[in-house]
């Protein structure tokens, strides 16, 4: 069995800061920024939180240090820009909660008939929308409605997060997943439209 590499710091580094560097490096994202390991997080208090930390850990910074500091600052700065566009976006920050707990998403669609039945429909309008000649006027109302229905998903999620329905917040996270695309085609269609 190889020995475990262990790590030394110079005291004057960042690194020295916080906990060994390596240490860092195998922490969970919401760990790493410091913030509770919940769905409702804030969003300000995250960003300032990654600046801070990206300034401290920027690889710029150790490029007088040992070859080890350089190579540690790039994999913790990478692993915070990783962890940094996981959680800022809800849907992300969703599947990524459920790892955590052991819950793969894989193989997961949403087999309710009425969900489905109300996405086609959905997506029947947006199609209504393209076509017709006042559809940049029809698209903010649309928007703002499909915007409340992940607002509302979002919400359940973090709900049944609380109570630990990881069965319900699974079948939740695919709704979300559901409203997040016809979103992301209601943008498209704007820029197009624009």
């Amino acid at each position: 069995m190889a020995a475990e590499r262990v790590l030394t710091f110079n005291p004057a580094s960042p690194f020295a800061m916080q906990s060994p560097l390596s240490a860092n490096l195998t922490k969970n994202h919401f760990e790493l920024f410091d913030i509770p390991i919940t769905f409702d997080i804030d969003n300000e208090q995250l960003t300032a939180r990654y600046r801070t930390l990206q300034r401290m850990f920027h690889p710029d910074r150790f490029a007088h240090t040992t070859p080890q500091e350089q190579r540690l600052s790039m994999q913790y700065s990478a692993q915070l820009n990783d962890a940094y566009q996981v959680l800022k976006k809800p849907l992300n920050r969703a599947e990524y909660l459920l790892t955590l707990y052991d819950v793969s998403n894989e193989g997961h669609t949403v087999t309710d008939g009425e969900f489905l039945m109300e996405q086609f429909e959905l997506r029947e309008q947006l199609m209504a929308i393209r076509k017709h000649d006042d559809g940049a006027d029809q698209l903010v109302p649309f928007s703002t409605q499909i915007q409340q229905r992940l607002t509302t998903l979002m919400q359940q999620f973090s709900e049944q997060m609380r109570a630990k329905n990881l069965e319900r917040a699974q079948l939740t996270l695919n709704r979300m997943q559901f409203v997040t695309r016809l979103l992301d085609e209601i943008e498209a269609l704007e820029e197009e439209l624009c």
